[in-house]
């Protein structure tokens, strides 16, 4: 992905400032309940230790629970909060450029216009909700991730020293893995959206002209149009799907080698007595929750690339670019 294409973000800096607000809060409690939940694993870990030892009692857990309890609630409160506030920068945002596009639309000289399919042009409006994709909480969690992945290492390296070593060998493998499958899937989906565009402006052409279709006769030809349209949307969204399903399979497969390999190594640290069945519990839903960051990270480009490419798109009938058609209006 090329800067060129980032640069196109740039768009949105207007909009965001705008509703900066949601955006803030949205942020602050991504940041907040990560860090309130870095600890449960830990905890679980302690009590699977005080259940292997003899004499336990339920009252020798309670508290350890009332806790996870506890933070568990306070996270699905705050969850909730920033989700809310996510989904009103969404639309906001969304609506206001959809609003600015029709406006220039409308400002610009006939010449313009009709160098483009109505259809064409009623496609790319509506394909603008697709850049509300990249405030949605789980995009927003990618660009904070890095604090996670923090909080996870912070919490691992003092659980096993050892154990985290390895995982700090493990994670820029898998993220490699995860990059490389992910613009692959960029690529397709890209090329999926612009036949769906292309697929639309058809139809919406020949409904609108259907008077004329039938006047002249040319309801094959119209057919045939549409049907080679359709062909070329289906054969993209096949491959779309295949190497979606190639990522996912691919990135299961190297997790559940990487949760062998640390079942491994984490039983002959037990067997020598190095770590505790509790120990090697929490570590693993830390190391779990690490490639899952990872993952997210690596990926980041499936969803910000389409994104990109519709306000690329999108350019084309927004303000910036009509005023070189103003002339000659």
């Amino acid at each position: 992905m090329t800067m060129k294409t980032y640069t196109n973000l740039k768009i949105l800096f207007p909009y965001i400032k705008k509703s900066k607000r949601y955006l803030i809060f949205g942020i602050m409690g991504i940041l907040i309940a990560s860090a309130i939940v870095a600890p449960v694993p830990y905890f679980i870990g302690n009590v699977l230790d005080v259940l292997v030892k003899e004499n336990v009692t339920f009252s020798d857990i309670k508290n350890t629970l009332i806790l996870i309890s506890a933070i568990y609630f306070v996270k699905f409160l705050i969850n909730m909060s920033y989700q809310q506030s996510f989904a009103k920068l969404q639309q906001k945002i969304v609506n206001e450029i959809r609003l600015d596009m029709v406006k220039s639309i409308l400002d610009a000289p006939l010449s313009f216009i009709n160098k483009r399919e109505k259809g064409y042009i009623l496609s790319r409006i509506g394909e603008v909700q697709q850049i509300g994709a990249i405030f949605s909480p789980t995009i927003i969690t990618n660009f904070v991730g890095i604090f996670e992945m923090l909080f996870c290492f912070m919490m691992m390296m003092s659980i096993n020293v050892k154990l985290t070593l390895v995982a700090l060998i493990i994670v820029p493998g898998y993220f490699a893995l995860s990059k490389s499958i992910s613009k692959k899937i960029t690529k397709c989906t890209v090329k999926m959206q612009e036949d769906s565009a292309n697929l639309n402006a058809d139809m919406f052409e020949t409904l609108n002209g259907i008077e004329e279709v039938k006047l002249l006769n040319g309801k094959q030809i119209q057919l045939k149009k549409i049907y080679f349209k359709i062909q070329t949307l289906i054969r993209s969204a096949i491959k779309q799907s295949f190497s979606m399903i190639v990522f996912i399979q691919s990135i299961s497969f190297v997790s559940d080698l990487v949760t062998v390999g640390i079942l491994a190594l984490a039983g002959i640290f037990i067997i020598n007595g190095e770590i505790t069945i509790g120990v090697y519990t929490a570590f693993s839903l830390y190391i779990g929750k690490l490639l899952g960051v990872t993952q997210s990270v690596g990926t980041f480009e499936i969803t910000i690339k389409p994104v990109c490419a519709t306000i690329e798109r999108a350019k084309e009938f927004l303000f910036s670019d009509l005023e070189t058609h103003k002339g000659s209006k």
